[in-house]
């Protein structure tokens, strides 16, 4: 059973990275890979800080909204298509998201104790003024 799975994981992640590399380009596996590390980490600081159990619920709530931001990189890169353009919405949607997911992991990497740095830190609090950071 298990390698079942793999074998699926590994066809599933293949086809993803063929259709999202031939649609706007080799900056997608960057961005795939924060968004792994930012899901991971969020699954951490939920269990180890919040307290929470683990929740099927809540890991398909996190799947499902990386699938929307892919989703609208997709929908960049076919815009740019009809637009007649060379991958312009696409690659400032991705350099969006690319930014987020590196706000969102530095944030969670705080929370959960990783040294970062003070002026760092204080940015993230004028993020979110209304929340403690660490």
């Amino acid at each position: 059973m298990r390698e079942a799975i793999k074998n699926a994981w590994d066809i599933w992640a293949r086809f993803l990275g063929a259709l999202f590399g031939a649609a706007v380009g080799s900056d997608i596996y960057f961005l795939l890979l924060l968004m792994f590390i930012d899901f991971l980490t969020g699954q951490i600081l939920a269990i180890l800080k919040k307290g929470e159990r683990f929740s099927i619920k809540a890991v398909f709530s996190g799947i499902l909204k990386k699938g929307l931001i892919l989703g609208l990189i997709l929908l960049a890169g076919a815009l740019d298509g009809l637009a007649g353009q060379r991958a312009v919405l696409s690659r400032a949607a991705m350099g969006f998201y690319i930014c987020n997911e590196g706000i969102s992991l530095m944030e969670k990497a705080s929370l959960l104790g990783v040294p970062v740095p003070d002026i760092i830190k204080r940015a993230l609090r004028q993020l979110h003024p209304q929340e403690k950071k660490a």
